[in-house]
């Protein structure tokens, strides 16, 4: 018997593992989504890559892609040592569902959180996509957590929050399309400083049997549930409503009726044209625009010397709305301007308008100038918006938080003690913010319909209260502790002048209504010598 010391020749079958010479065929690009080729090798053959013949001969990738062969040696699950075996050895362009890697690693950034969890639970197998997931969870949760709270806590400036937001989603951005260029490389991993390293260490493969079997269909309810919470996060400022161009498109009655076609009602009021427009909000959230209104100076004097001054009291009021409101505009409606060095002071800060005062409304006469003021005030508030204040009110801190609702009005306490705290003298008009075009104001000024000249408060306090509690979803309404205390009966307006029992920071309540004329005895003495040397809840108040 011969023996043959030839070298060794592989049988036949064995496909080569040398790549095929560019020069003379046109292999196979190299790409992340390479199918895998099983079909001519069995984990129990010589052919998978061993052979009993040859023991020096290396283990072949269940792939077609070279480069899948260089991660059996060092890789997990490679090496003859390794804790899997060989049907364990894993192609690292491989996914669950044969979906393309770069695709799907670029797609855990793309919808922050949602996606990233989303790829965690269905991507079992792919280490690269896992660890992008991961890198986008710990990524884009701070930063919608973040936003969040500027949004719902923190409030921002406009500009601000512009600037978050698109660094947030530009960094976002960038993220991706690295994950889905490094797949494109060669599978090398871009770490964000920090978060790299955790996805690094939480990113570990997960072969074949050991996949996390998670049904698809729970796993959809739980995001749409997920979805569902973070969108009860979000402030809905007043109810929707459909306008009649889409409402008509879901109506299919022959006998609807275009609004356009309606005749005007007999209590439209046309906008005087002195009137501004309305200026924006500060910012997108909010309704109310960014504006203060005060109305002054209607009395019509005997002559040019007896126009009054401004009092003091008036000039501290203004000041405290310039400081803790910040209007972008602060509009001074007047017929007759007021004189005195408090109101020089104050110029540079007002927007003078002089106005047309009403001797009427809807035919009804309006003979006092309380009453006038009452309806320049709504007109103000129905074209312009804003926030209206009387003249003797204390702005204390910001209104902001109020100004996401289309009108909000406060409660007059009524000054019988047998009235419960819900059973109001009414809502006082000292204080309205108002978007314009309310449809609460339009209601209001309606109400001027059966307007009596005798009846002193009917229309400035119980009308609106009456309105609020037929149309309810249209207004905002604070208790009486907001804007209206202490009150003025009884021994309260002696009590804030003369003691300093009342603490209105501590209260936390937004302005003060000094009561104009049931306290004039006291507003009328005010001087900046009288605030420094007298220690009583009020002074203390315009102090601050």
């Amino acid at each position: 018997m011969s023996v043959n010391f030839s070298p060794y020749q592989p049988p036949p079958d064995v496909p080569s593992t040398d790549p095929p010479e560019s020069s003379s065929k046109k292999g196979k690009s190299k790409r992340p989504w390479f199918t895998r080729d099983q079909s001519s090798y069995s984990p129990n053959s010589y052919q998978s890559g061993g052979s009993i013949s040859d023991p020096t001969s290396q283990a072949q990738a269940y792939s077609n892609d070279p480069e899948a062969a260089g991660l059996l040696n060092g890789g997990i699950g490679g090496g003859g040592g390794g804790a899997f075996g060989e049907g364990d050895r894993a192609n690292a362009w491989e996914s669950r569902f044969g979906w393309r890697v770069d695709f799907m690693a670029a797609g855990t950034y793309l919808g922050g959180p949602i996606t990233a969890l989303l790829f965690l639970i269905l991507e079992t197998q792919n280490d690269y996509v896992r660890f992008h997931a991961y890198q986008s969870a710990l990524l884009t949760t701070p930063l919608l957590i973040v936003f969040l709270i500027f949004k719902l806590i923190i409030p921002l400036p406009t500009f601000l929050r512009v600037i978050y937001i698109l660094a947030a989603i530009g960094g976002t951005l960038y993220t991706s399309f690295r994950a889905w260029k490094d797949a494109q490389e060669g599978l090398s991993r871009y770490w964000i400083p920090y978060i790299g390293e955790i996805a690094e260490r939480w990113s570990i493969p997960i072969t074949r049997h050991y996949i996390l079997n998670i049904p698809l269909f729970p796993a959809i309810l739980f995001l749409l549930i997920v979805g569902f919470l973070l969108n009860q996060i979000k402030p809905h400022p007043h109810p929707p409503y459909r306008p009649y161009n889409q409402q008509k498109d879901l109506t299919s009655s022959p006998f609807l009726v275009d609004p356009s076609l309606f005749l005007p009602p007999s209590t439209k009021t046309n906008k005087p044209n002195y009137l501004p427009e309305p200026l924006k909000p500060k910012n997108n959230e909010m309704l109310i625009p960014n504006s203060v209104h005060y109305v002054y100076g209607l009395k019509n004097p005997k002559n040019d010397e007896e126009i009054e001054e401004l009092p003091y009291y008036a000039y501290l009021a203004i000041r405290s709305a310039i400081i803790n409101l910040k209007p972008e505009k602060m509009y001074f409606h007047y017929k007759h301007l007021p004189r005195g060095p408090w109101m020089e002071l104050l110029l540079p800060y007002l927007t003078l308008i002089e106005t047309e005062v009403p001797n009427e409304i809807y035919g009804k006469k309006l003979n006092h100038f309380a009453h006038k003021a009452d309806v320049l005030r709504l007109l103000a508030m129905k074209y312009s918006g804003g926030i209206y204040l009387d003249i003797d009110i204390y702005v204390i801190k910001s209104f902001d938080d109020l100004l996401y609702f289309p009108i909000t009005l406060g409660m007059e306490a009524s000054p019988d003690s047998r009235r419960t705290s819900l059973d109001p003298e009414g809502l006082c008009n000292a204080i309205i913010i108002s978007h314009p075009h309310s449809s609460f104001i339009e209601r209001w000024l309606s109400s001027y319909e059966s307007f009596d000249g005798n009846n002193w408060a009917e229309h400035s306090v119980v009308k609106p209260w009456e309105i609020a509690r037929d149309y309810p979803n249209e207004i905002q309404v604070l208790n009486e502790r907001a804007f209206f205390w202490p009150m003025w009966h009884g021994e309260e307006i002696k009590k804030t002048h003369e003691e300093g029992i009342f603490d209105f920071e501590k209260t936390g309540q937004y302005a003060y209504h000094a009561w104009e004329s049931l306290a004039m005895g006291y507003l009328s003495k005010l001087s900046p010598k009288s605030i420094r040397e007298n220690d009583n809840s009020f002074n203390r108040m315009v102090k601050k």
